[in-house]
């Protein structure tokens, strides 16, 4: 059976960092806006995903589930 994704709140601190560096990354790789070119409803839409990635890498044992 497998494991339940952690429980992570959307204002948890790690899901705005890992937002923000992706989009960086996006932006150096093919010249996307940056984090703070994105329109609010842009940066509140990137969170969903940037939370789910922080779960993947929790589950997969690659960070700790609690924020430190």
């Amino acid at each position: 059976m497998p494991m339940p994704p952690p429980h992570i709140e959307m204002d948890d601190p790690r899901v705005l960092a890992l937002a923000r560096s992706r989009q960086q990354l996006s932006h150096e790789g093919v010249f996307n806006p940056t984090w703070d070119e994105l329109t609010d409803e842009e940066r509140e839409g990137a969170l969903p995903e940037a939370r789910n990635y922080l779960k993947a890498a929790i589950r997969a044992g690659l960070i700790p589930e609690e924020n430190t």
